[in-house]
Order: structure tokens, then sequence, then C-alpha cells
């Protein structure tokens, strides 16, 4: 209250949102991933792209080696590093939830402008538990649906999007 600096900007009357919310961080006492939600809900409810939640303690956490685009309300591969994932593959369901309910539920639970918020949820959709081996459903351009395990590490490098140079001719003429 004291501290924020655009509560003339903002159209949410915070009064009347915190006591539901604390109310929904009451009540989501079953999970650890439960009591991440709260906070990040609330933060997102200030709709400011500085804010956002992390857990220290929680599992330490890995990238799948990929980079995401959210297209539309489908979650497309545009950089890979595991040949199994080509890049223009749809990922349809990530670990059994498809992949419109995690869009969905990423862009929620994201503080900022709709723009900084899909930003938010495509790099958040990358993260996974350490030394698993989450189940991707995708749709790769060439050939019929199917389901890729890939395992879930510390990444070495961001995976870049495929680009063509700066400068190009994409196909003769």
């Amino acid at each position: 209250r004291h501290f924020y600096p655009y509560w003339g900007d903002l159209a949410v009357d915070w009064d009347a949102r915190l006591r539901p919310q604390l109310q929904t961080a009451l009540d989501a006492a079953t999970t650890r991933e439960a009591h991440l939600e709260a906070p990040r809900a609330i933060v997102a409810d200030v709709q400011d792209g500085h804010g956002s939640v992390s857990d220290v303690v929680f599992p330490p956490l890995g990238m799948l080696p990929f980079k995401f685009r959210i297209v539309g309300e489908r979650l497309v591969a545009t950089g890979s590093g595991d040949a199994s994932v080509p890049v223009g593959s749809v990922v349809t369901a990530l670990d059994g939830v498809s992949a419109k309910e995690r869009i969905a539920k990423e862009m929620r639970l994201a503080s900022g402008t709709s723009q900084w918020r899909q930003t938010r949820a495509e790099n958040a959709l990358l993260l996974c538990k350490r030394d698993t081996t989450p189940k991707l459903s995708i749709e790769p351009p060439n050939g019929g649906p199917r389901e890729v395990s890939l395992p879930c590490a510390r990444p070495v490098a961001m995976v870049r999007e495929t680009r063509p140079d700066t400068i190009a001719e994409l196909e003769p003429g």
C-alpha cells in the first residue's frame, strides 16, 4: 500500500481483493504447489510485470530442451535441442495435462501485461522438476501425433529459436 507506485493506474480494488485472496491462500493448505499458487494469484492481481513469487525450497528445477511460443492457443516448439521434438511441433499435453489448460493456468498466475504474461507462461512451461522425465504429447510437422519422454536437466545453454540469417532468401524467387 505504501510503496506501490501504480495505485492510480490500476483498475483493481485491492482492498476488496485482498481478503478473498488471503482466504484462498488459507484454504490452499493441501499441497506446497497450492501454497505457491495462492501468493502468485495475489501478485497477478497487481498487474505489474515486476512482481513474481518463487519457492526457494521447492525441488530443484530444470528445463526442457526447447524454446516454446504460444501461437493462438497452441504451444509450438520454435527451437529444439532434442531431435524427437522438431521445430514446428505443436505440444498438445505436458504430463497428461492439456497444453491449453497449462497455458491458461500460467497466464492467470503471471503478473503484467497480456504480452508479458504470455512470455512468462512460455518460460514457465519449460520448467520441470530436475531429474524427472516429463511426457509430452506432440504433433510434429511431419508425421502423426506421438508421445515423447524427455529428461529434465539443468540447462547447459538456452535453446535458441531457429531463424534465417538477417538477410536471406527463404526460397528461390
